[in-house]
């Protein structure tokens, strides 16, 4: 069975949490790291200015592999409002998005952080061989950027995607 997910509509905290960069490890604690979560938002801080890129405001996505009500209990919380179902009371049928819907909003979230990177820019790498390593973007060329990584024993430069990068707190203000 193709893999499929929940949709989720935010209240005004829960949108407050997203902006916030937050939501993601509440929802890790909800659903105890059981499932992949979705938060088409990034917000970051570059050169003292706040920026914000939203693919779908108000809404994230939930892996649909868990009992219907553990998705359902979410409804009327302090940061979720609805869970896109069918029906009412006992008789309530989740209905959810195929991956493939999820990977376009992914995509479109990466080209648009992609297009927002700059040079001094500190980053994340979210895809490839180096997953999970922050650095500083060096220079661009083309669809790549080389950042500076630094680790207890080694200091490089990497060439990764632009698309596999998104931005962080910078480290030093």
């Amino acid at each position: 069975m193709d893999r499929s997910w929940v949709v989720a509509e935010l209240t005004n905290a829960g949108e407050r949490l997203a902006k916030n960069g937050e939501l993601c490890a509440y929802l890790k604690t909800v659903f105890k790291g059981e499932v992949e979560i979705f938060i088409p938002y990034v917000s970051f801080t570059h050169l003292n200015r706040s920026s914000i890129i939203n693919v779908m405001e108000g809404y994230f996505f939930v892996e649909y592999a868990l009992e219907d009500y553990r998705y359902m209990s979410l409804i009327g919380t302090r940061y979720v409002k609805s869970i896109l179902h069918d029906g009412t009371g006992g008789a309530c049928a989740l209905l959810t998005v195929p991956d493939q819907k999820v990977l376009d909003l992914k995509g479109r979230l990466s080209s648009m952080i992609a297009s927002e990177l700059q040079e001094g820019m500190w980053v994340k790498v979210t895809t490839g061989a180096f997953r999970g390593i922050s650095g500083r973007i060096i220079s661009f060329n083309g669809d790549y950027a080389q950042i500076m990584i630094e680790l207890r024993t080694l200091k490089a430069i990497r060439t990764v995607l632009r698309f596999s990068l998104t931005p962080e707190e910078e480290v030093n203000g």
